[in-house]
């Protein structure tokens, strides 16, 4: 399953790994996170969850493309994917939205 998600802070790449775990309930070194310019040699193709972020400028802080592998616990949809951070433990203040115009989980926080 492919997610696309715009986070309005900067989270380490390792802060986002342990936070994406979470939210698919799986375990953290099951989590591949990788910037858009990474080497192409160095990323783990076989991680369950994969992340690739690009960083923006303005109000939107990243662009994150997802992949979640048929093994993964928990595929949810992208809205309520977009949900989970905010509730997870010990996230702090990572926030994200889906791009999706018009998500109502989006425009009600």
């Amino acid at each position: 399953m492919m997610y696309t998600l715009l986070t309005v802070e900067e989270p380490s790449p390792e802060k986002l790994a342990s936070v994406l775990a979470e939210c698919f309930r799986t375990d953290p070194e099951t989590v591949e996170v990788s910037g858009a310019d990474a080497d192409p040699d160095t990323r783990a193709w076989d991680a369950l969850v994969s992340c690739e972020y690009e960083v923006l400028r303005g109000d939107v802080a990243w662009s994150l493309s997802l992949h979640a592998r048929d093994g993964v616990p928990d595929r949810p949809d992208e809205p309520e994917l977009a949900r989970r951070p905010a509730g997870s433990a010990g996230t702090g203040s990572t926030r994200w939205r889906c791009p999706s115009p018009g998500c109502r989980a989006c425009a009600s926080r």
